[in-house]
């Protein structure tokens, strides 16, 4: 009886472990509201830098260029620079294990916040990049283009 009750204790506290270490993915009302700008658009450029934060480290950064399509959420002008982490400088390579890296052609929809230096950075990371496919799909996501347009207008 003992044993069986231990046991229980057990497994519950695994469980419990197991279960705060799940990550639960973040609904597309709950980006788009916390970001402070959304636009589609396409990439038109990409400027690779080392960067070197506050706590020491260098990193590259690759500076996207968006030719703005639409805006919808903020302000949006023709382009929006957005400071994605990761990207190719020189023979060095950096990639950021929640940021697929963007090319040049390739359409999204992209959420932003202010950087602390006064530019732009995708909201929640890898979360704030939804790349479109050519039929206005959001990759990885299962929605459309009109999907994302119609909740943007909810929670503006």
């Amino acid at each position: 009886m003992r044993i069986a009750f231990l046991s229980a204790i057990l497994l519950v506290s695994a469980t419990g472990a197991v279960l705060a270490d799940v990550t639960v993915p973040t609904d597309l009302s709950t980006r788009l509201r916390g970001a402070s700008r959304t636009v589609v658009g396409t990439v038109a450029k990409l400027e690779p830098r080392m960067v070197r934060t506050s706590r020491g480290d260098e990193l590259i950064v690759t500076r996207t260029w968006f030719r703005v399509e639409e805006a919808l959420k903020g302000r949006a002008d023709t382009y929006l620079a957005v400071d994605v982490e990761g990207g190719t400088l020189g023979d060095i390579s950096m990639r950021a294990s929640d940021i697929t890296p963007l090319v040049v052609g390739e359409r999204a929809v992209v959420m932003v916040e202010p950087t602390a230096e006064g530019g732009w950075r995708p909201h929640r990371r890898g979360l704030g990049l939804l790349r479109l496919s050519p039929d206005n799909r959001v990759r990885d996501l299962g929605v459309s283009l009109a999907d994302v347009r119609r909740v943007a207008a909810e929670v503006k």
